[in-house]
């Protein structure tokens, strides 16, 4: 059963930051659609495949004692991001052969010296280009080119244990700087040392996507979506602990930006902390506590904590945002109308609900049982009135402070104060 998402954040406070906009070409590649619709002369959004979530708990391809084998190709697909009956958007995304596209790609995961064999077909009008199918310890190109309606394959050891991934570009993207319908074209990549205990881990891989809109006459504008195993909150795996777990995960950061992830309620241990060719592994003497550790684009971090506690707890990127509230495709006819939305909001929905229905992106939550498997009990509620205030004007880089009410209920004047009052 999904943990009450009120309880996750009962007190979540989020100043929302610009969202982030910028001049495009659109082309055909940044076309929203609806079911139904379609272009004269270009696929039917009926006749793609529908790109599923993936949780990467299990790893693709084939195992046979020391050897592994996979077929990828990559596909046209409908990616709905927004929920299985929400309008989709059409993105390219890896699948295995026969199978359905999957976002993040298909998991490889194989022990350390596994002989490896890969085979990537590309059945699109241009190339493909595949990075991180490779050895990670020789001084070889990992690039694999695969051109236009052709099959490549591709044979190496996993030579170095640790986190990393893969990715396809079909525009001649880095990293980077992908942003359109090839950005999905990712997958997680796990080598497992010798040895090594199998533990019950979560893989996480971060993405992100610009939807296209097409201005009508002025410049056209992108806007940005964030999703973690291709869905952005309140669409992201709940994730369940019992007291006393100790929990691991492994996170990809291949969303084009840095993001500060923040763990609520608890303290993890950094055991690496790498990126798509080290393992970063952190000699335990120097692994520190934490509770929010900063991500590169193309890093990679494994981490592990222990749930001392019971309750709703969320894991996220700290930029707030990265966390607003997802735009479906379509929704804003213009940049103006999104900034508007976003920086200077009128209807700010159920603030019963603020955390469903005023966030979106980079979050995880977190349910914790107590040691009968119950989840933890809701505690009496008790009300603060909390005030936000402003020196400065709309239109502006605004500065804000919280403060409570004075004592005859009315605003406090006087200069901002930071920090703000303390929570107990």
């Amino acid at each position: 059963m999904r943990p009450d998402l009120r309880r996750v954040a009962t007190a979540a406070l989020i100043l929302a930051g610009v969202a982030t906009m910028i001049a495009v070409d659109v082309g055909h590649s940044l076309r929203p659609f609806s079911r139904g619709g379609g272009t004269a002369g270009e696929e039917s959004p009926a006749s793609l495949p529908v790109v599923l979530w993936h949780d990467n708990e299990g790893s693709g391809g084939r195992l046979v004692r020391n050897r592994f084998t996979m077929d990828l190709e990559v596909v046209r697909a409908e990616w709905r991001y927004l929920g299985a009956e929400a309008e989709g958007t059409e993105v390219l995304a890896f699948r295995e052969a026969g199978r359905a596209p999957l976002n993040p790609g298909p998991l490889i995961r194989v022990p350390l010296g596994t002989r490896m064999t890969i085979t990537v077909r590309n059945p699109l009008d241009r190339t493909l280009v595949v990075h991180g199918l490779g050895e990670r310890w020789v001084a070889a190109m990992d690039s694999l080119v695969v051109p236009a309606g052709e099959t490549r394959r591709v044979s190496f050891t996993a030579d170095v244990a640790g986190t990393f991934y893969y990715w396809g570009s079909t525009t001649g993207a880095t990293l980077f700087d992908r942003m359109f319908e090839d950005s999905q074209l990712t997958g997680a990549f796990i080598v497992d040392a010798p040895g090594e205990r199998r533990v019950r881990e979560r893989i996480m891989v971060m993405s992100i996507f610009f939807a296209g809109v097409d201005n009508e006459g002025e410049p056209d504008f992108a806007m940005e979506t964030f999703a973690i195993n291709g869905r952005p909150w309140p669409h992201t795996e709940r994730l369940m602990y019992d007291v006393g777990d100790t929990v691991h995960w492994r996170v990809i950061n291949t969303a084009q930006r840095t993001h500060p992830m923040h763990l609520h309620g608890f303290y993890f241990e950094l055991d690496a902390k790498g990126d798509m060719l080290r393992p970063g592994v952190v000699p335990p003497s120097q692994r520190r506590l934490l509770v929010t550790e900063s991500m590169e684009a193309g890093e990679t971090m494994r981490l592990r904590w222990v749930a001392e506690r019971p309750g709703g707890w969320v894991f996220h990127c700290h930029l707030s945002w990265h966390v607003l509230a997802n735009a479906a495709p379509g929704q804003f006819a213009s940049a103006g109308e999104r900034e508007n939305a976003t920086v200077f909001p009128h209807d700010h929905g159920d603030a019963h609900n603020h955390v469903v229905e005023g966030m979106g992106g980079l979050m995880m939550a977190v349910e914790i049982r107590d040691s009968a498997g119950r989840a933890a009990a809701v505690p009496p509620v008790r009300r603060l009135r909390l005030i936000v205030r402003s020196d400065s004007t709309a239109g502006t880089m605004r500065r804000f402070d919280f403060t409570f009410p004075a004592a005859d209920g009315s605003v406090p004047t006087g200069p901002l104060l930071w920090p703000g009052p303390v929570l107990v």
